[in-house]
């Protein structure tokens, strides 16, 4: 089978957001699925040097052979929707995990998705039962800023000191944790059709409340909660959008 996760990011002025995504590449390089095959899909601004640099550096290596790179006008990358209904039109995966650059895939996380799925345990939308999350945001700052752009390793998230995340449960297939089954969203698509599939006006900022109005056009309220170990969230104290996922 073929899981694809999808991620948006851009680093202009914020550094923070090339070194998460730098923690979550690592994730998917060292806890590599072996049940599955593993498709990542990013959007990004080529002209983002920070974020592309990140990419350079991994997509050297085998296991990112299947590592996917679109470039966009940052106008579009900020608008989270396009990229993932591109995604949502298009793809070929059994699995797409539409996800957030300050998720990690940790301790077989990807495999065990693979196992759910084959197990007939896996809704047209779900998302993941309970996730570990920074202790504070300030804590996650900590943790991400010991990433040094310039001196990257394959092992980055190897060097997160665990015990400052906590178990939290999600209520709800949130921005960065829904994970779709192939027919249902091909045939609605990522809010096709949509103001949110538009790119961004100038001096209009960023807004990520499209997963709320995803859930709601694809017809879930919630989604289908999964019992799926080894999600990780960074949390952050500087964020670039208006308004939060709910």
């Amino acid at each position: 089978m073929l899981i694809e996760i999808v991620s948006n990011s851009w680093s202009f002025g914020h550094d923070q957001y090339a070194k998460l995504l730098a923690l979550q590449l690592s994730s998917l390089y060292v806890h590599h699925p072996s049940k599955a095959d593993l498709r990542i899909t990013l959007f990004v601004c080529e002209d983002d040097i920070e974020i592309v640099e990140v990419v350079q550096f991994f997509e050297q290596y085998a296991h990112f052979r299947d590592l996917c790179v679109v470039t966009m006008p940052l106008n579009y990358v900020m608008r989270r929707a396009i990229g993932r209904n591109m995604v949502a039109n298009d793809t070929d995966a059994d699995l797409v995990w539409f996800a957030d650059c300050d998720y990690l895939f940790m301790d077989g996380c990807i495999d065990a998705l693979a196992d759910l799925f084959n197990a007939g345990r896996v809704g047209d939308l779900s998302y993941p039962k309970n996730a570990f999350y920074s202790k504070t945001h300030k804590a996650g700052d900590d943790l991400f800023n010991k990433v040094n752009l310039r001196e990257l390793t394959l092992d980055e998230c190897c060097k997160l000191d665990r015990k400052e995340f906590i178990a939290e449960s999600l209520s709800r297939a949130i921005g960065g944790a829904q994970i779709c089954k192939n027919k249902p969203l091909k045939k609605k698509g990522y809010l096709r059709g949509t103001k949110w599939v538009q790119p961004m006006v100038e001096g209009e900022g960023a807004n990520f409340r499209d997963d709320v109005m995803f859930r709601k056009d694809f017809g879930c309220d919630r989604g289908i909660a999964i019992p799926l170990g080894g999600v990780y969230r960074v949390r952050h104290s500087v964020n670039t959008y208006e308004v939060e996922e709910s």
